[in-house]
């Protein structure tokens, strides 16, 4: 990043700081997708907020939401979306609290 411009540093800074300004939105999504136990949906905004926040060069949302993510395709593939709460199964669950939990440090 130190071959950008300045205006180029500041203008990425700005995009991070709006990143982060809707870190809340993204926790009040994840605990949506938890209250309706939608596997499905809980991995799609898992995938995407491990990808967006990798770019704004926070790693450890990136990867909280990336090992969550993949627990939810596991459990998708494993055809276990309808058979599991997902509140009751303790590794998502887990997860999901380490991923909020690096959301809201971040907030």
């Amino acid at each position: 990043m130190s071959d950008l411009s300045t205006e180029a540093k500041y203008k990425l800074e700005e995009l991070k700081q709006e990143y982060v300004s809707s870190l809340k939105n993204k926790v009040e999504a994840l605990e949506a997708c938890m209250k309706n136990n939608d596997l499905d949906e809980l991995r799609m905004k898992c995938h995407k907020i491990a990808g967006s926040s990798a770019s704004f060069d926070l790693p450890d949302i990136s990867f909280a939401a990336r090992t969550l993510e993949a627990l939810c395709k596991t459990r998708l593939e494993n055809n276990q979306a309808g058979k599991i709460d997902i509140k009751s199964d303790k590794t998502l669950a887990d997860s999901f609290a380490v991923l909020l939990d690096n959301l809201q440090r971040n907030r």
